[in-house]
Formats: C-alpha cells, sequence, structure tokens
C-alpha cells in the first residue's frame, strides 16, 4: 500500500488536535489527509473533513462506506472505494492485537484517483450457501451473516483460495 502514497509528503504535527480549529481552514501547507480513524468518530470526522475541503484516504469498515452523510457530501464520481478484504490490526509494536478481530475494511478516497493496480486484488464475493458448507466440513460453526462466517473461516487461516478449490471440488462431483 506504501506505494500508492510514495508521491505524498506526509507532514504530522506533535500536539494539534484534527477537530479542533477556527471557523478557517488551517494554514497549513498539505495536500490531502490520510487517517485510520476511530469507527465510532466517523460523522464527527467526516464533517471535518468535509469543512476543509482537502482529498482525503480514510479507512473504514466495509459497512461504513453507504453512511447517509457520506452520500450527501461528497459527490460519487470523485469517491474511490478501494476493497481490502480483511484487515488484522497491530498495535505500536507492531504486534497483532489479540482481542481486535479481523475486520472487512475499505479505504474511502475523495479526490485522490489512487492507482488501484497498487493494492491486492479484490475479494471474493461468496454466497452464504457457499461457504455454509464449507463451514461444516470443516467443523465451524455455519449461523450468522456471510460477514460473521467469513469473519470465522478467515481467523481459522483458511484463504479465498481454499474456498475456491472446495467449491470446485464440490461442483465437480
Amino acid at each position: 500500500m506504501r506505494d500508492a502514497f510514495r508521491e505524498i509528503d506526509v507532514i504530522c504535527k506533535a500536539g494539534k488536535d484534527f477537530f479542533k480549529g477556527s471557523d478557517n481552514p488551517p494554514e497549513d501547507d498539505y495536500n490531502c489527509i490520510i487517517t485510520n480513524p476511530a469507527f465510532t468518530e466517523k460523522n464527527k470526522l467526516f464533517r471535518r473533513l468535509k469543512f476543509l475541503g482537502k482529498p482525503f484516504v480514510v479507512l473504514l469498515h466495509a459497512n461504513s462506506t453507504a453512511a447517509k452523510y457520506i452520500t450527501e457530501n461528497f459527490q460519487e464520481q470523485d469517491l474511490q472505494h478501494i476493497a481490502l478484504g480483511y484487515v488484522k490490526f497491530l498495535d505500536k509494536n507492531v504486534k497483532e492485537m489479540p482481542k481486535a478481530d479481523p475486520s472487512n475494511c475499505v479505504l474511502l478516497c475523495w479526490k485522490m484517483n489512487i492507482d488501484e493496480s497498487l493494492f491486492p486484488k479484490k475479494p471474493k464475493v461468496y454466497q452464504i450457501n457457499e461457504l455454509r458448507p464449507f463451514c461444516k466440513k470443516h467443523g465451524m460453526a455455519v449461523y450468522g451473516s456471510k460477514a460473521k462466517i467469513l469473519e470465522r473461516i478467515y481467523r481459522k487461516g483458511y484463504t479465498d483460495e481454499d474456498i475456491e478449490n472446495f467449491l470446485v471440488e464440490r461442483d465437480s462431483t
């Protein structure tokens, strides 16, 4: 992902609160905003981003991208949704956070025109009736939404390739 942002100079000023500021946009000289906000702060974040009017990239849970505020305040032709699939979060020591479940995430970009070929292939979309037999065969619970079932599968270490192989094998018999 770093290659996608190679041309961008990142400026981070210690002690500055992104949400505090005067009624005028900050005088800092920067071209865009790249952030991984607390998912609970997204509405406050998008109000501030709208006010600043700078291009941005925000890491969000996939279900957040259709939020009413986003669709009402940012023109669709300027938005990019880059699917990342299930993301594991790391702590400040670059170790996997033990209690953090992988989240289905996207990069929501506004006026960035990012080359999407720099990112991994978009995740396969499965039907729930394809996932349940896979779970049953591997001794996993089959209840819940498609997202919860996929979360369970990925947490157990299975990949899209494992699911695809299972489906090919199932369909050939």
